[in-house]
């Protein structure tokens, strides 16, 4: 048999795990990201694929904030050991180019997607079984963590993904043809929401879940309907935290460091050492704010203001990536960051049907409060999640891609 008739069983694999271990496994995701490294070297069509990239038109912003981190490295306050881990985390925007340029169809977009949205219905369905009885055969395989109701080992991931799965399902329930389909979503939606709500320890989670819905149904429902939706998944959410133990103990303790930090100055606590660090960086990136501090400056800047013990908590970012790039790449990075979710907002203007567009409009919600409120550039799990689900939704149903390189 040729290679070439072996090369689309092969990608749709690759895809197919890599978009399944994104929201269930970071061991199955590494392992399809190697595949998919495999298939876009063996696949060929170099040329196609460098017209894939070339005209999309968020190939520019990515290429250029990549491409920064090494350019500020030249006037980086930073340490070497620092900056060359800043381009290990960093290097991971370049797998966009990879998913965007090795789906080449409709069937390869699909097959993506299927994987994806049975990885998150895995993620919920397990997460939620997991609260009460703990599931241990799939830690013995080694496939996965699942440590309570977190099935990545990082509650800020999954409140993402989970946020973005919600606000899909949402999406698919009102295009859908089939009234078993519309069913299947509405219970998926239902369980996704609950999951955020009632069992999640990720206060970011629970917000972005929440804006990404009511921004799906601020863009898809009639005007008529809009308000009343969007008022009632409100106090559907708000019921569910306030009756949820994890839930509604987050925001009282929340509530209660917040009120400890300003009376008292205190901030070793979660939300006080938030507040601080943003307090922080904001210094820093006053003390230069044109081009910044360098790429991996931050640790070292802001080890000269923290203990020891601190800095085990405070050194390595601020739990703001749109703050991380202000220190590290002044308004350069700032300014390149926001033409990025720009060009992502574009994308979705310039999607052929509804449904897609109103997955990307999703997807720029959940990434961008996650911005504000975490790391998802730094943490592995959510790179992995926002970098490739950015490529799928890029790969194809473009009207026109005149924007190029």
């Amino acid at each position: 048999m040729k290679l070439s008739r072996l090369i689309n069983p092969i990608t749709l694999a690759s895809l197919g795990l890599l978009f399944l271990g994104i929201s269930v496994s970071r061991a199955l995701s590494s392992i399809g990201m190697v595949l998919v490294l495999f298939t876009w070297l063996i696949s060929g069509d170099y040329k196609g694929k460098w017209q894939r990239i070339r005209k999309n038109p968020l190939s520019l912003p990515v290429f250029l904030l990549w491409f920064l981190t090494f350019v500020a490295s030249l006037w980086s306050a930073g340490d070497w050991a620092t900056i060359e881990k800043h381009f290990f985390i960093y290097v991971r925007l370049l797998w966009f180019f990879l998913i965007l340029s090795l789906i080449q169809s409709q069937q390869h977009k699909k097959w993506a997607w299927w994987a994806f949205f049975a990885g998150c219905a895995i993620n919920v369905v397990m997460g939620l079984v997991n609260t009460y009885m703990p599931v241990e055969w799939y830690g013995m395989l080694g496939l996965t963590q699942w440590s309570h109701e977190t099935v990545l080992g990082n509650h800020n991931a999954q409140g993402a993904m989970i946020a973005f799965f919600a606000a899909a399902c949402f999406v698919y329930m009102q295009s859908s043809q089939t009234k078993s389909m519309k069913a299947l979503c509405a219970v998926f939606f239902a369980l996704a929401v609950a999951s955020s709500a009632l069992f999640s320890q990720s206060r970011s989670g629970f917000v972005v879940t929440a804006l990404a819905v009511l921004a799906v149904i601020f863009v898809s429902i009639s005007k008529d309907k809009r308000l009343a939706l969007g008022v009632g998944l409100c106090i559907v959410l708000m019921g569910l935290a306030y009756f949820s133990p994890k839930m509604s103990a987050r925001f009282v303790l929340m509530n209660a460091e917040i009120s400890q930090y300003f009376a008292t100055g205190n901030f070793e606590t979660s939300v006080g050492f938030r507040i601080e660090m943003w307090r922080r960086g904001i210094d820093f990136f006053l003390s230069s704010p044109i081009w910044g501090h360098g790429t991996g400056s931050y640790y070292k800047l802001a080890g000269a203001v923290y203990t020891e013990g601190q800095c085990a908590i405070a050194c390595s970012h601020p739990h703001n990536q749109f703050l991380l790039f202000a220190v590290e790449f002044g308004m350069i990075g700032v300014g390149l960051f926001v033409y990025w979710f720009y060009k992502m907002l574009k994308s979705a203007a310039m999607s052929v049907s509804k449904q897609d567009r109103y997955l990307w409009i999703a997807f720029v919600v959940v990434f961008v409060g996650e911005c504000f409120l975490n790391l998802p550039l730094y943490s592995s799990s959510e790179r992995t999640f926002f970098i490739c689900l950015m490529g799928l939704l890029a790969g194809t149903n473009i009207k026109s891609s005149r924007t190029s390189i």
